[in-house]
């Protein structure tokens, strides 16, 4: 077929790169890139990952989700076209800069044949991928299919069965190192999951500890760890690890084209006459320069002869021998004790090792200050003159200012440390229990205990408000069951997910569940229903809700 240029089977048995090596230079890559191409990826993977984050949230959780799930599968079809379409574009920049050429114009028709290629063949990867992954051996193959479909078709001119068999064609190559990437990637991208995984589980944690920040996250505890915690976790994986595989099918295509075209070869050699020429550049600029620095260097000042003494001299020495450097080249002597109480002896012993400390404390400060004025102050200070030598320079002003900084925050941190140990002191007394608002939606069983629940909806009946006395009356057998640790009370937790619970950790009771089954139903049709609560309904839950405590009690 015209215009295309099928890979031979001589070729495929070239030995392409070893697989370290390529995900090194796509890494390398991938860090020199300019900013503005990796946020050709993320402008259309963000916008589908979200999507698709509150699609399962929604469609998992929504009692209303059969409603709008066809808009809502249309929409990630949309969101998913998206994304594939600029991983296109991503693709493409990619190879531009690594061929070092302008990257392709976006032009209307240029735009519709990118994106109507990609529609066509993106979409079977949903069926192809997971398939071949169970089958395993294809799976490589497949991979690099739909990879290699992303930088192919581009928007350029051909037919889409041109593309689909380039796309093989690339796919094919150096199988060895296919797979051999795709296990290297497989692993890492597991340790990255893993990363993120505690990244997410600590970070609120952290922000509780440093900073006092109380959030839904960490009332949760261990209930964070649920399906769409980790379904957040793998598509962060996902992003951070995904723009690294697109650059190494970009580097496998672009080695592969160059079997028969050379390109590789054409894009050393241009990099090498780039150096050429900075080289003869900065070669010119030297020769010109230095004859000009040699006439206005002058002669060197004239060095002056130190004078030391004698005793001087002797003493330095001396100084130097006794040091704990040379100590162990000394002979050794038996040491005299001199005459003095135990009791003078231990203080002289205590002085001398507090000196010796605060010996090795001043060289460590002399130490730091010299890295200091090495590295940092001495490229902001002018060169001082003979007459201000003398003086303290402004660089130790400078330190002695941010010494005093540090020292001012650790004494506010410290204060506020005090002010929160001291401030979660109890007094002594009895405890006061916080009144609970029984007719806000959050409120949650935890925030009073058992009994005061069950107070309050004697209360209620009594004024003839028998719905709050219904709702006091299930979040009283909620604390009871939680105060017993069958359940966990959390206010992210709906009742279908304390049912749940419940069927878990009480299978040795039956009755337990289904009473607690026929209150829940009762006080969801009540509560969100809105139906009107007969005298006999409220008597038959009150003693579902005594059952319910009876049995919790036997557990």
């Amino acid at each position: 077929m015209a215009g295309r240029h099928p890979v031979k089977k001589a070729e495929r048995t070239v030995r392409g790169k070893g697989p370290i090596e390529l995900i090194e230079e796509a890494t390398h890559l991938l860090r020199i890139m300019p900013f503005k191409i990796t946020a050709l990826y993320y402008f259309g993977a963000l916008p589908f990952i979200l999507g698709l984050l509150y699609f399962v949230a929604d469609m998992s959780k929504s009692a209303f989700a059969y409603q709008r799930e066809a808009q809502a599968a249309f929409l990630m079809a949309l969101l998913f076209l998206w994304m594939k379409c600029w991983q296109a574009v991503f693709c493409n920049r990619v190879k531009s800069f690594v061929l070092g050429t302008p990257a392709q114009k976006m032009s209307l028709p240029w735009i519709v044949r990118l994106c109507l290629k990609q529609a066509a063949i993106q979409p079977f990867g949903f069926i192809i991928l997971p398939v071949a992954f169970v089958i395993t051996l294809p799976f490589g193959y497949s991979l690099a299919f739909f990879q290699n479909a992303s930088l192919l078709g581009d928007g350029k001119q051909g037919s889409l069965k041109e593309l689909c068999r380039s796309a093989l064609d690339q796919a094919k190559l150096f199988p060895g190192q296919n797979h051999v990437v795709l296990l290297i990637i497989t692993l890492f991208s597991l340790f990255v999951l893993i990363n993120v995984v505690l990244a997410m589980f600590m970070a609120p944690a952290l922000a509780k500890t440093f900073f006092g920040i109380e959030t839904e996250f960490t009332l949760a505890g261990w209930g964070l760890l649920n399906t769409t915690f980790f379904a957040a976790a793998v598509c962060i994986a996902h992003v951070l690890v995904d723009p690294l595989i697109k650059v190494i099918y970009v580097l496998r295509c672009f080695y592969g084209d160059s079997i028969r075209t050379g390109e590789d070869l054409k894009t050393e050699l241009r990099s090498i006459r780039v150096a050429q020429n900075i080289a003869a550049a900065l070669l010119i600029l030297f020769l010109f320069v230095q004859p000009a620095y040699t006439e206005t260097a002058g002669t060197p000042p004239p060095i002056e002869k130190a004078t030391v003494s004698a005793a001087e001299l002797e003493r330095s020495l001396g100084e130097v021998i006794t040091g704990k450097e040379y100590a162990w080249r000394l002979p050794r002597e038996e040491m005299r004790q001199k005459q003095r109480g135990p009791f003078a002896s231990f203080i002289e012993g205590v002085i001398d090792t507090l000196a010796d400390w605060f010996g090795t404390l001043r060289e460590w400060g002399v130490k730091i200050w010299q890295w200091l004025y090495e590295h940092l102050f001495r490229h902001f200070m002018p060169d001082p003159g003979p007459s201000e030598k003398a003086r303290p320079g402004s660089a130790q002003v400078l330190l002695y200012i941010l010494l005093a900084m540090v020292l001012c925050g650790l004494a506010v941190f410290a204060l506020r440390y005090m002010k929160r140990r001291n401030s979660g002191d109890y007094l002594p007394g009895e405890p006061v229990m916080p009144a609970a608002d029984i007719s806000a939606e959050d409120v949650t069983a935890d925030e009073l205990p058992a009994e005061e629940w069950l107070l309050l909806s004697r209360q209620m009946a009594e004024k003839g408000d028998l719905r709050l006395a219904l709702r006091a009356l299930y979040l009283s057998g909620l604390a009871h069951l939680a105060r017993n640790g069958i359940l966990v009370v959390a206010k992210y937790k709906s009742n279908r997910d304390y049912e749940r619970e419940l069927k878990r950790k009480a299978l040795r009771s039956p009755d337990l569940i289904s009473a607690f089954s026929r209150n829940m139903f009762t006080f969801e049709n009540v509560w969100y229903g809105m139906h009107d609560i007969p005298q006999d309904m409220f008597s038959h839950f009150t003693e579902n809700y005594e059952r319910i405590k009876t049995l919790a009690d036997k557990l």
